[in-house]
């Protein structure tokens, strides 16, 4: 497997920064989006301080994955998330407990967010393992 290119990180990054800057404009009405603006500070823990970690310990790979990664999360965690949500509120009926029908109103954006993120890691890092075995 050829290497990634510097170039292709930083189309990568564009991709990151351009995601973040759609959710501080016309995506910030949406839950997940509006979720990361509220909390500026975890797009930079959780997104970018990872990425620029690995590009700057050259692991390239991984790094576009954790990056494709996160911009698929946050994309699929938003949409995906929501369709859950709306199809559980439509469970709820009148006899049901608080409890139950507060659960039933979770949007699950989040943990879509980061396990879609742990799905593109994994491919990485098997995908790093498996270069490093051939040479």
């Amino acid at each position: 497997m050829r290497k990634m290119s510097k170039a292709t990180n930083l189309i990568l990054l564009g991709l990151l920064l351009l995601t973040i800057l759609a959710a501080h404009t016309i995506l910030n009405s949406e839950y997940l989006f509006g979720w990361l603006v509220h909390r500026w500070y975890r797009p930079l823990l959780f997104v970018f301080a990872p990425f620029f970690i690995l590009v700057i310990t050259k692991k390239r790979v991984l790094a576009s994955l954790w990056a494709l990664g996160s911009i698929c999360g946050l994309f699929l965690g938003n949409y995906l998330g929501e369709f859950i949500r709306q199809r559980n509120i439509a469970k709820i009926t009148a006899d049901m407990g608080a409890e139950q029908i507060h659960r039933l109103h979770h949007h699950p954006g989040v943990e879509i967010w980061l396990g879609t993120l742990m799905v593109f890691v994994i491919i990485g890092v098997a995908l790093t393992y498996r270069t490093r075995k051939r040479s």
